[in-house]
C-alpha cells in the first residue's frame, strides 16, 4: 500500500562477446559462463548496502572497449507520494537515478553518480553509438505539472560524466502520464531513433542526427 505500480523488465542482461552473461541482484552483480545453467555472484556494487539498493528497473550495457556501466534507479531512497484528489506529486516523492561502472569485468565498480535526483519511473534502455557516445533515454517527473517527461543523457567518456539534453514534454497529468518508458536504437544511417510510451492511445517517437546531443 502507497508503492508505486511493480516495475517491468528491462534492459538488465548482457552477453559479451565470449559468451559470458552479466546481469544483477539488489546488491552484487552475477555472471554465468555455461549460457546461464549456474551463476556466481561476484563482490558488493556499494560499500553501503543500507544506501543503495538497485531497483528491477535498470538497464546495463558493456562498451566496446570493455567497460560495463549499470543505470539504475534507487530503491532505498524511493518516497512515492501521490495526491489523488489533487492528480499532482506531493514534495519529498523521489526515486533517483544513479550510474555504475566496471572497468574489470564486474569484479569492483565505482562509487555511485547520481544523474537525477526527482522521480524516475523508468530506465528501460542504453545505447553506445557507432562514435562511442552512451544516451540513456531518461525519464524524469515535472512536479507542477503532474506528469513525466524524457530527458535523454548522453556521456563521451564511458560513463565518467554525463551531459543533459532537453526534455521531451508531450502534455497530459497523472502519475502515469507524459512520455515515459523511453528506448532507442541506432540506424545504419547513423540516426538515432526513440520510441516513447505515453497515456494517449499510441506511441511517440523522437530522432537525433548529431549522438543524442539535440532531438526532433
Amino acid at each position: 500500500k502507497g508503492q508505486s505500480p511493480a516495475p517491468a523488465p528491462s534492459r538488465s542482461v548482457h552477453a559479451s562477446w565470449d559468451g559470458t552473461i552479466f546481469t544483477f541482484d539488489r546488491h552484487h552483480a552475477l555472471i554465468s559462463r555455461d549460457e546461464g545453467a549456474t551463476w556466481k555472484q561476484l563482490s558488493a556494487l556499494f560499500k553501503d548496502p543500507k544506501a543503495f539498493i538497485t531497483r528491477a528497473e535498470r538497464a546495463l550495457i558493456r562498451t566496446r572497449e570493455g567497460v560495463l556501466i549499470l543505470l539504475f534507479l534507487n530503491d532505498a531512497a524511493q518516497a512515492y507520494k501521490w495526491d489523488k484528489k489533487a492528480n499532482l506529486p506531493l514534495p519529498g516523492m523521489t526515486l533517483p537515478t544513479y550510474c555504475l561502472r566496471s572497468e574489470d569485468e564486474g569484479e569492483t565498480w565505482s562509487e555511485p553518480t547520481r544523474l537525477y535526483d526527482g522521480w524516475c519511473g523508468a530506465i528501460r534502455d542504453i545505447i553506445q553509438t557507432d562514435t562511442g557516445a552512451l544516451i540513456v533515454p531518461g525519464q524524469e517527473l515535472l512536479m507542477k505539472e503532474g506528469r513525466h517527461c524524457t530527458r535523454p543523457y548522453t556521456s563521451k567518456d564511458l560513463g565518467k560524466t554525463w551531459s543533459y539534453c532537453d526534455i521531451l514534454d508531450i502534455g497530459g497529468q497523472g502519475d502515469h502520464a507524459g512520455a515515459i518508458e523511453p528506448t532507442l536504437i541506432q540506424r545504419r544511417d547513423k540516426q538515432i531513433r526513440m520510441l516513447i510510451r505515453s497515456s494517449h492511445g499510441h506511441f511517440y517517437e523522437s530522432w537525433s542526427q548529431n549522438d543524442g546531443e539535440t532531438w526532433t
